[in-house]
């Protein structure tokens, strides 16, 4: 496939280098030239569909986490089509399908392509890292590989558990249409209930501090301060990307052990600290985390925070209203304050 793509790109610089050839005088000599690259064009197209419009014939089945077929799962595909290809020399725009699986969690895809990319979604199952594939196709290839019914690649989606009705919150509320929102030196309370500016039992108390004394240095010590009185955080591995903040009504989530939505009994300090010192080896501009947290009245929560070093963070919250329970597993369906603002918190971090 390498070496495909070297003669790709040596034929299209050829064909550059042609363009600003010198025109010489006499007309034979252009006619010539004009004949050389008709020729040249000619064997360009020749290659890049020799190349890039191989025949796929592609076969995946999808599964959960338990080795199950997932019938009725969505697989969005595209087939890069050689033709727009060949006219753009490599800026062709893929081809947008949609198939289903069948009720053994099997689909197929067939066409002509150089590159195919599938991934699958449903909206009873979470994305993993393992929901996608894409790979190339070259004539050079002397085996396609999940190219037989019975080697099919698997996709995995994760089914989801109980998913209680939870209160969802983002920074957007405050930013007024921006995700971002600026501490000031008084520090701020957050209802990560609804994400207003409100002093509640469900409240987030921010402060933050630096020492950048001028603005263009770009090192300095920059810290922020959470605190939740009578309650407190305990830092959750892996990432929230289930939440409505990436616009994803079946959620995603990165990594398969990233699927923890119990939130633990106890072990909650009131106070956390996020920032860096300007002589760490590894400072930074800013950082993500991801907590869960226990509010003083008994309510357990999520809690991801963008923390910048200049004083801007955006955070996005869940919270269940029901004290018996630890249960955080989220589902857009069921979210409590559909009608909020934070609702349409669309942008990603």
């Amino acid at each position: 496939m390498k070496t495909d793509k070297k003669i790709l790109i040596l034929l299209v610089l050829s064909i550059f280098a042609g363009i600003i050839y010198t025109s010489w005088d006499d007309a034979s000599s252009a006619e010539h030239e004009k004949h050389q690259k008709d020729k040249q064009s000619s064997f360009i197209a020749t290659e890049i569909l020799r190349i890039f419009g191989q025949r796929v014939k592609f076969y995946g089945i999808v599964l959960d986490q338990f080795d199950n077929p997932v019938p009725g799962t969505t697989i969005e595909y595209s087939l890069m089509d050689p033709e727009n290809f060949l006219r753009a020399f490599g800026g062709g725009t893929p081809e947008q399908c949609i198939e289903k699986t069948d009720a053994n969690g099997r689909f197929s895809i067939s066409g002509i392509g150089g590159s195919l990319t599938c991934f699958a979604k449903h909206p009873d199952y979470y994305q993993t890292d393992q929901s996608s594939h894409s790979r190339g196709y070259a004539a050079r290839e002397k085996k396609v590989s999940h190219d037989d019914y019975e080697n099919p690649i698997v996709l995995r989606l994760y089914k989801k558990g109980a998913c209680e009705p939870l209160y969802y919150s983002c920074s957007d509320v405050i930013g007024k249409g921006s995700s971002w929102i600026r501490i000031p030196e008084e520090g701020l309370g957050i209802n990560l209930a609804n994400g207003r500016i409100q002093e509640k039992p469900t409240s987030l108390h921010i402060t933050y501090k630096n020492d950048r004394a001028q603005k263009n240095e770009i090192r300095y010590d920059w810290e922020y301060v959470l605190r939740i009185p009578g309650g407190g955080f305990r830092e959750r591995n892996g990432d929230f990307r289930f939440l409505p903040s990436l616009g994803a009504t079946a959620g995603y989530l990165k990594r398969s052990e990233d699927f923890s939505f119990i939130a633990p009994e106890d072990g909650y300090p009131e106070e956390v600290r996020i920032g860096f010192r300007k002589g760490e080896k590894d400072w930074k501009s800013g950082k993500i985390c991801h907590y869960f947290v226990k509010f003083p009245n008994g309510l357990y929560g999520l809690l991801e925070i963008d923390a910048g070093a200049s004083g801007n963070v955006r955070f996005q919250a869940l919270i269940n209203p029901d004290p018996a329970s630890r249960n955080l597993e989220y589902d857009i369906r069921n979210q409590i304050n559909k009608n909020s603002a934070s609702h349409h918190y669309s942008s990603s971090f």
